[in-house]
């Protein structure tokens, strides 16, 4: 909450509007100080103002959602003060979301440039345990947009130096790590066996992985969200709960079986920073809203963005199958064919 004052008047500012409270005695300005850090009943009584003045200002600022009640002041003087101020600016209590996401196990299949940046958001949110899953090594292509890797990692092995990064922020973090890529539904089942509570895809091969993610997750009742960033659009999710992944699996399986165009042997290398960030930053942000039980752009949803247009769109995740059409995909055959 911010405040100001003029004359007689106190104005709250919010993210959208400012509320005007009329007629304040000086001493008003006293308690909204209080108020604006966080403050107990006792101190309030404590002030040298009228009780009947201040029951006012808290009935108004209560019955303007500008007031928040018993929140923790837990987190106050840690690198999480703010967001716990986040978390109860949004009515959520800022001390359940930690106890929630204290027995979650996160899993990263892919510490390049979507999921080191969402690994980067999650450990800066509270997160603390994870199981990350990459083969490769830290390249110096990778430092474009990888930012927890730095030039001393270039040929490291890219989990190893995300725990390093991960420890750093959070010694007492829980960091598994699988130093291969698991490609395959039946190697990704023992992994997320272990206890994992949302697989965060985000690798683009082999061409068919997410349909080998889906039925991993289908198999050890594991939620799951992706993201992917071409040239000028994104998206990420749909972020799929266990008893969603039966009828989305089948989809992919019949979008596979009649595609008519073999899928591209291996992702395009192009790659640009603030373009992964922003696509990364998002599905982190769904990812803690997830958790927190806040709304999710991307629950049962993919969100598409435009980056030259700056739009975005949501399409219903059984939607995302359907516009894959058998017609769609027939057609950009012919034009493959006949410009050949």
């Amino acid at each position: 909450m911010t405040w100001s004052r003029h004359g007689d008047n106190i104005f709250v500012h919010g993210e959208n509007l400012v509320l005007r409270l009329p007629a304040c005695p000086p001493a008003a300005e006293t308690l909204m100080r209080l108020l604006e850090v966080g403050c107990d009943a006792a101190a309030i009584d404590a002030l040298d103002i009228e009780p009947v003045c201040a029951a006012k200002i808290l009935d108004w600022l209560r019955a303007t959602n500008c007031l928040v009640e018993n929140a923790s002041r837990a987190w106050v003087g840690t690198p999480l003060e703010r967001q716990a101020d986040y978390f109860c600016a949004l009515g959520v209590d800022p001390d359940k979301f930690h106890a929630r996401i204290g027995g979650a196990r996160i899993a990263i299949l892919g510490a390049g440039g979507i999921g080191s940046v969402v690994l980067a958001h999650l450990v800066s949110a509270g997160f603390g345990r994870y199981t990350l899953i990459d083969g490769d090594t830290v390249q110096p292509h990778n430092l474009n947009r990888q930012f927890i890797y730095g030039s001393p990692d270039v040929g490291r092995r890219k989990v190893d130096a995300a725990v390093d990064w991960v420890l750093a922020r959070n010694p007492a973090a829980d960091v598994q790590t699988v130093p291969r890529m698991l490609t395959d539904s039946s190697s990704l089942i023992l992994t997320l066996r272990e206890g994992v509570s949302l697989l965060v895809l985000a690798a683009d091969s082999p061409t068919d992985i997410a349909l080998h993610a889906a039925h991993a997750c289908l198999e050890t009742g594991t939620a799951l969200i992706g993201a992917d960033c071409g040239l000028r659009t994104a998206s990420w999710g749909p972020l799929l709960e266990p008893a969603d992944l039966p009828a989305f699996t089948l989809a992919m399986e019949a979008v596979r079986d009649r595609a008519p165009v073999p899928p591209a042997s291996r992702p395009m290398t192009a790659s640009f920073g603030p373009t992964n960030s922003v696509v990364a930053s998002y599905l982190a942000r769904d990812i803690v809203n997830w958790f927190a039980g806040l709304p999710v752009l991307s629950h049962r949803k993919k969100v598409v963005i435009d980056f030259d247009a700056l739009t975005a769109e949501t399409v219903d995740h059984e939607e995302i199958l359907e516009n894959i059409s058998a017609e769609a995909q027939r057609s950009g055959f012919r034009a493959l064919t006949e410009n050949t």
